[in-house]
């Protein structure tokens, strides 16, 4: 997330100070390739990193996976 940030706000501060930009790109429509820049940081990242050991995931699963009685209309 803070490359797509750091790559609009470089794109931003360029054209502003005079830049040509390019693909005729506004400063402020930029904010869409910002997040493209995001996601494949993501990506590479998930991919760089090595997966979660059994313990953490089961414990991302017992938060995910509700238990308990539903509460409803605040009754218990």
């Amino acid at each position: 997330m803070a490359l797509g940030l750091l790559s609009g706000l470089a794109y931003l501060i360029w054209v502003r100070n005079g830049g040509s930009g390019f693909l005729g790109i506004t400063q402020l429509t930029f904010g869409i390739f910002g997040s493209a820049v995001s996601l494949v940081a993501m990506v590479v990242v998930s991919l760089m990193t090595p997966a979660p050991n059994a313990s953490t995931q089961k414990m991302v699963d017992d938060a995910r996976i509700p238990s308990g009685s539903a509460v409803i209309g605040g009754q218990r």
